[in-house]
């Protein structure tokens, strides 16, 4: 006699699936974890801002990689008054 109102295999099944949402997740956190290094490590040429600004992409951009434009532009800003 079963003791069980739900199946053995049914149980195994969504065990089965928890464990595989674990795995995507923790895959999720590390592609995360190594895209957040490459942004960090990106330098101002790294960054095409023609084609940000003509798909309007320029919001897809963390405050450190705009910081990257306004550097630039001061820089240029001083060196044309000198």
């Amino acid at each position: 006699m079963n003791e069980y109102i739900v199946l053995e295999k049914l149980v195994t099944d969504y065990v089965d699936h928890l464990a595989q949402i674990a795995i995507r997740k923790e895959k999720k956190k590390a592609e995360t974890v190594r895209q957040r290094k490459l942004r960090q490590q990106q330098e101002y040429n790294d960054i095409d801002w023609d084609n940000l600004y003509n798909t309007d992409s320029l919001s897809t951009l963390k405050v450190c990689e705009l910081n990257f434009d306004l550097n630039i532009k001061a820089q240029i800003a001083l060196a044309a008054r000198s």
